[in-house]
């Protein structure tokens, strides 16, 4: 039995649920940062969504309104690029429903979109070492392809919400 569900685009009025999404991720992920809270998270959110370049959260609902998962891309641009390409944050299914064709629903969405602002790639944030096998696998089924390793310095510091 196929699910019933729409995608949508978000807006700042979703910054809640996206914050609650990610949150949950990060804590499924043993994420640490000394900012872990569902409302820091939702503060970044409404603040991602107000970015300029603009960044973008789609979700996915069933008929009454649940969320289901949704993913986030920044863009960014680079000459090694050649133009201006989307970068995959986060890409959250409620743990329930992976492999129920959300995941490529909200990736294929992505795609679309991507391909309709005339960006060049879509990439995601992370190595396969860097995300656990089933992700690796379900981004190379979807035809991504290992780009080399990503390092990070951090910058910030513990933040309280507003």
């Amino acid at each position: 039995m196929a699910m019933d569900y729409v995608i949508h685009e978000a807006t700042t009025n979703d910054a809640s649920i996206i914050g609650k999404f990610v949150y949950s991720l990060l804590v499924e992920v043993e994420h640490h940062s000394p900012n872990m809270s569902e409302e820091f998270y939702s503060m970044k959110a409404a603040e991602f969504l107000q970015k300029s370049p603009p960044n973008y959260v789609f979700i996915a609902r069933d008929r009454s309104g649940k969320t289901l998962g949704l993913i986030t891309i920044g863009v960014s641009s680079a000459i090694y690029a050649e133009g201006t390409f989307g970068m995959i944050n986060e890409l959250c299914v409620l743990p329930q429903l992976r492999s129920a064709g959300i995941g490529k629903r909200l990736l294929d969405e992505t795609k679309r979109f991507a391909a309709s602002k005339g960006w060049t790639r879509v990439e995601v944030t992370a190595t396969s070492e860097q995300i656990n096998p089933r992700s690796a696998r379900f981004y190379e089924r979807e035809g991504f392809e290992e780009s080399g390793l990503r390092l990070k310095f951090e910058l910030r510091q513990k933040q309280e919400p507003r």
